[in-house]
């Protein structure tokens, strides 16, 4: 059967000329396109000439992807592409440590996030565990070494005390000494001598009272070096708590 739209523009072509006045040709009928188609056989009256996508043929300049409407769907026709989630822009975490490299300030080195991918304070880059185990393990090294330190401590304030128990002792022996040999010397008898004699003993006096005085030395080095340990130990702490370990 041949189509409508085949007949007329076979026999009728659009004119090349200006086209004729409704009133001539359409009796009144519009011709809405104005291309000299009055619009009761018109197969496109909104598009000039009478070739359109809709008027139910399928030209040579249509096919299912620009007119399904006269040459049908396509067959088998794709799906639309999967959207891609927009990119990172800070690109590929390479060293695991959840920050991608164009943002990682430490690359090579699994850190941590919110170090922007960096050890926590203190631990070294070339640690192999945890940052929590470096805490963990510093905090009870500076404990030991408190500990140790405080049982030296204790030791040699127990020397320091018998030190200046001996001193004392070593001068009253020198002071003794000494009475008696006023005594002696006003009295004709022979003096009171405790082995070395006064002199000696004012001078074991003084050598032991040094002995003391370096002793005292010693205590308050070791003083300064717990606290040493302690500063370490709290600074271990704080950025133990800072780094998130429990």
């Amino acid at each position: 059967m041949v189509r409508l739209s085949n007949y007329i523009e076979d026999y009728y072509p659009a004119p090349t000329t200006t086209p004729p006045s409704q009133d001539s040709d359409c009796d009144g009928v519009p011709d809405s396109d104005n291309d000299g188609w009055c619009d009761t056989i018109d197969p496109c009256p909104d598009i000039p000439g009478i070739r359109c996508c809709g008027d139910g043929d399928c030209a040579s300049d249509e096919d299912c992807s620009s007119c399904p409407e006269d040459c049908g769907e396509c067959p088998n026709s794709p799906e639309p592409p999967p959207s891609t989630p927009p990119s990172d822009p800070c690109g590929d975490d390479l060293d695991g440590d959840g920050v991608g490299e164009n943002c990682d300030e430490c690359p090579g080195v699994k850190g941590k996030v919110e170090y922007n991918g960096c050890r926590c304070p203190g631990v070294p880059d070339d640690y192999r565990w945890d940052d929590c185990k470096y805490y963990e393990g510093s905090i009870n090294f500076q404990e030991q070494k408190i500990d140790e330190l405080e049982w030296v401590e204790g030791y040699e304030k127990d020397v320091l005390e018998k030190t200046e128990e001996y001193a004392d002792t070593a001068g009253d022996c020198g002071r003794i000494d000494a009475f008696f040999g006023l005594i002696s010397a006003h009295t004709g008898a022979g003096p009171l001598i405790f082995g070395i004699g006064a002199a000696g003993w004012f001078w074991v006096e003084d050598y032991i009272e040094g002995d003391a005085e370096d002793l005292e030395d010693l205590i308050d080095d070791i003083k300064d070096e717990i606290d040493v340990h302690k500063d370490k130990k709290d600074q271990f702490e704080e950025d133990s708590i800072r780094c998130g370990c429990p």
